[in-house]
């Protein structure tokens, strides 16, 4: 993720090539704008720009990000949380049409205060691109912000006693589980380990 990208080339299933597709992605100013107004939002305040460092004879672009001030800071130098935010932020914004996006640990380097927007972009995203987002989460705060339709099909795995291997189930299709989540909300069903009671 920290490494030259080339532009001609896709984004890798691990970040690889980052600072590439971002070139190819800013070469349309609106797109570029858009961009890094959601940057800003989401993780990175003080970013005000993206321009890129460009070695023309071997056709590799290294990206840098242009803070309030006028610094500097490559791809190479941005925090690990703002990378892998900026990675997911990519395999979305290029995602084919139809395509299913597979995401580990939606949260991971995310201030909890930006939380929410993380789940109006899915939202936004998916209908504007018409892709699919299929992510895993440890924190009731992203399932704070989703919908009612969204939160009562999220699927929640866990272990249980005298039940080999791991049991999934729909939130809504828990006991009572809508009278409980509009009683207690689902930090507490999170933190006093009712969902694996009911599991």
């Amino acid at each position: 993720m920290r490494g030259y990208g080339r532009r001609d080339e896709l984004l890798g299933e691990d970040g690889k090539n980052i600072s590439g597709v971002l070139a190819r992605f800013c070469d349309f100013a609106e797109e570029k704008q858009s961009f890094i107004a959601w940057l800003t939002q989401f993780c990175a305040p003080e970013i005000e720009g993206i321009d890129f460092l460009e070695v023309k004879e071997l056709g590799d672009v290294m990206a840098m990000f242009v803070e309030k001030g006028g610094q500097r800071i490559s791809a190479r130098s941005i925090s690990d949380g703002t990378l892998h935010f900026l990675g997911t932020l990519l395999a979305l914004r290029t995602a084919e049409p139809g395509a299913v996006i597979l995401i580990e640990e939606i949260e991971a380097g995310l201030h909890p205060t930006r939380i929410r927007l993380l789940v109006e972009y899915l939202k936004a995203v998916t209908r504007e691109r018409q892709i699919q987002v299929i992510a895993t989460t440890h924190s009731p705060v992203v399932l704070q912000w989703l919908s009612d339709e969204s939160l009562r099909s999220t699927i929640v795995f866990g272990r249980v006693p005298d039940h080999e291997g791991t049991i999934m189930r729909r939130l809504g299709d828990l006991p009572h589980f809508n009278e409980v989540v509009e009683r207690t909300g689902i930090e507490e069903m999170f933190t006093t380990g009712w969902l694996e009671m009911a599991l």
